[in-house]
């Protein structure tokens, strides 16, 4: 911090094609200004034995040890650091744990941490007094004011106000913002409005809120500390994870440590922490289903795109930066975005905001081109099923079908659509018709031609409890007591008690963990540029490109020529050894899958090396495809090196497209696969 006030860091305007295309970065520094005082007294840093200030303090001391991230702070930003990193532990106590909160104002009689003091005011006060904090609530929009309130305080309130009160909260919320509106009766009169402010303010207490500057700070620091986060994590799962890395409960893997920027500048990092949490909010509001919301944000991205596009269309033309850099270019994140919120507009009865939304994402050329498959095939429904226009669902698809990057799933999925289309009698123009035959005809050798045997079990089932709910069947009875479980829970125990002494429910959970045990080293310790940002990374980023192992290809090629000499037993007993040795880290082997570590040798000598060998090239072919869709089951008897891979399934499912390619494959590698229809008897009543 104290080479940017000397001169030395200047602000960071990195070229990152240049940086990329030359495989090799080494920051430089400038001249150092001897004649600037060193400003911040490192001494005076208050490093706090508490956990959670513990979190906070250091997570900033790791961002700003690293002189390129540096770079992306002004000099009054740098200053509001060194005050958080001086104050007084017990503040520091209370920022950690406030920032774990909601990002809102908070009543102080419902903020209660004993272990900092019994009346945090003081320690309120003194954050507010840094420019941390703020404790001036009568800013705010009135109903931000009154939400703060208990219901029998709004109780008390209509009443002072002579309003009747009836109903919910949010009804008296209404009828207070409705009075607040209204004008004084007579000249000289005190207003309702004021009335109203001076008795909610003798009801309500000392209410705190954290700046929104301090969020901006912290926010840009979380960001640089885990720039990317496949999933919704909130501040305080924040906290959480890196809790248990600092009590040693998670440990990761040791990665490379030559760290390349991803942000070019302090505009793109801004930019990018902005889209980023956006995502997230957008996120959860789909996991609670308030698509009102969800398209407010879609909006928002259809009008932040255009411009964005335009400008990084021009950057990225004849661009040797990696994909997997390009992931934090804010027009990508803002991309995903616009597709997450594709689901709530189909809930529309007009659906033309939904196609002008999947025309902008297919006529972006930017990012995100692996998702133009199921664009497309969206597209081509949307023509079929609402408009009833057939003819133009076939042009669709037929432009689909030609474009590149389609992944064989969108392949199958789109020659479907097509021969859907096809057998149609009317509403196809004959030329269409004659070019989708061809198109398809063209594309036959992408179908999968592989019917997996299926056994056909019976089961019990219960009546489901709630529409939409999974079915829960009756896996074991006896005498004494009943057990019930899944579909797949059933399935698992009608093959261990049919020939098979081990089982585990696996889904995806198989090939990743036979992709990262094999490939440990190729994932973990090979030193690409811009695939390690950060040393809490389970994977490196370009994992989930599809030059994951064209950036590897020497080494993966090495160990694959290695291994295609070694049998059975070898190669079983070099696999556990591997994993026993790995799976105490936090990485992208999955944990708790296997029950014992004996269980890795045991499928993969049942499985042979030439099938766990063909497994894990798929995942190299393509992590983030096939990374799902494998099948349900693994079942194996090592006594007698028998297995089967099986896929399970209850009445009226039926396989999608990406579990028929991987029947298919694994089919073709020699491996013994079934597919599991359990129907059921009479539904049963527990006892």
């Amino acid at each position: 911090m104290n080479l940017i006030k000397q001169g030395a860091i200047s602000p960071n305007e990195f070229n990152l094609e240049k940086i990329y295309s030359e495989d090799t970065f080494k920051y430089c520094y400038s001249e150092i200004n001897t004649q600037t005082l060193m400003k911040y007294n490192l001494t005076r840093v208050t490093l706090p034995t508490d956990l959670n200030a513990k979190i906070l303090i250091f997570s900033i001391l790791t961002v700003m040890s690293e002189p390129i991230n540096c770079g992306y702070f002004e000099e009054h930003e740098l200053d509001f650091i060194y005050v958080i990193l001086t104050l007084p532990e017990r503040a520091q106590m209370l920022l950690a744990r406030m920032i774990k909160r909601k990002r809102d104002w908070h009543r102080l009689r419902n903020i209660n941490y004993s272990e900092i003091a019994a009346d945090l005011k003081d320690t309120f006060e003194l954050l507010q007094s840094r420019s941390i904090c703020t404790c001036d609530v009568k800013k705010e929009d009135l109903s931000v004011i009154l939400d703060l309130l208990q219901v029998d305080e709004l109780r008390r309130l209509c009443q002072c106000m002579k309003i009747d009160v009836k109903g919910k909260k949010e009804a008296s919320i209404k009828k207070l913002l409705m009075l607040s509106k209204n004008k004084s009766l007579f000249p000289g009169m005190r207003s309702p409005s004021t009335a109203l402010y001076s008795s909610l303010f003798s009801i309500l207490d000392y209410c705190v809120r954290v700046k929104e500057e301090t969020w901006n700070i912290i926010d840009t620091i979380m960001t640089l500390l885990l720039p990317y986060q496949s999933g919704i994590m909130t501040m305080s799962d924040i906290f959480y994870m890196l809790g248990d890395v600092y009590l040693e409960k998670i440990i990761f893997p040791d990665v490379p440590n030559n760290r390349f920027p991803i942000f070019s500048s302090k505009i793109h990092l801004m930019n990018y922490v902005y889209a980023r949490s956006t995502l997230f909010t957008t996120m959860s509001f789909i996991e609670k289903k308030n698509w009102r919301k969800v398209k407010i944000f879609g909006e928002m991205a259809t009008n932040i795109l255009p411009k964005m596009l335009e400008t990084e269309s021009i950057r990225l033309q004849n661009t040797t930066l990696p994909m997997h850099v390009r992931r934090f270019m804010p027009g990508y994140v803002w991309l995903k975005i616009l597709s997450k919120t594709i689901d709530a507009f189909k809930k529309d009865a007009d659906k033309s905001r939904v196609v002008k939304i999947l025309h902008l994402l297919l006529n972006q050329e930017c990012h995100t081109h692996t998702y133009k498959g199921r664009w497309y095939c969206e597209l081509a429904r949307i023509k079929m099923f609402h408009y009833k226009d057939s003819d133009t669902s076939a042009l669709i698809t037929i432009k689909a079908l030609n474009t590149e990057n389609l992944s064989r799933v969108d392949k199958v999925d789109l020659i479907n659509r097509g021969n859907m289309i096809l057998r149609r009698k009317t509403g196809v123009k004959s030329d269409t018709k004659v070019n989708i035959k061809k198109v398809l005809d063209d594309h036959i050798c992408q179908m999968p031609r592989y019917e997996a045997a299926s056994n056909i079990i019976d089961a019990s089932a219960m009546p489901r409890t709630a529409r939409g709910s999974k079915s829960v069947w009756c896996v074991e009875s006896g005498t004494e007591s009943q057990s019930y479980g899944s579909v797949e829970a059933f399935a698992l125990y009608y093959y261990t008690e049919n020939g098979f002494s081990n089982g585990l429910h696996c889904e995806g959970n198989l090939p990743i963990l036979l992709f990262s045990t094999l490939f440990w080293e190729e994932l973990y310790n090979e030193d690409i540029p811009g695939a390690f940002m950060t040393p809490y990374q389970d994977a490196p980023f370009d994992l989930y490109t599809e030059h994951f192992y064209e950036n590897r290809k020497d080494t993966i090629d090495t160990k694959l020529q290695i291994i295609s000499t070694v049998d059975a037993e070898y190669f079983s007993c070099f696999m556990e050894e591997s994993y026993k040795t790995r799976s105490h880290y936090r990485s992208l082997m999955p944990s708790n899958f296997l029950k014992q570590n004996s269980h890795m040798k045991e499928i993969v000598y049942c499985l042979g090396v030439e099938g766990v060998v063909g497994i894990c090239k798929r995942m190299l072919d393509n992590f983030k495809l096939w990374k799902a869709g494998f099948p349900d089951l693994i079942v194996w008897n090592y006594t007698t090196r028998q297995h089967k891979i099986v896929e399970v399934k209850g009445p009226r499912d039926v396989l999608s497209t990406k579990q028929r390619l991987w029947l298919e494959y694994l089919n073709e590698l020699g491996l013994n696969t079934e597919v599991c229809l359990v129907q059921g008897r009479k539904d049963i009543v527990p006892s």
